[in-house]
């Protein structure tokens, strides 16, 4: 998800894509953040 477009405004300028991936996995740990990138995961191929 880390490389995807649509995250983009998520990214903060200086982190290498595997340091934003680490962050993208604490985000879904938050039930908020969870629900907001929720349509990004289905298009990632996330099936729950």
């Amino acid at each position: 998800m880390s490389e995807m477009p649509e995250m983009g405004k998520y990214s903060q300028g200086t982190e290498s894509y595997q340091q934003f991936a680490i962050r993208i996995a604490d985000m879904l740990l938050e039930p908020e953040k969870f629900r907001e990138l929720y349509p990004i995961l289905e298009k990632s191929g996330f099936q729950p």
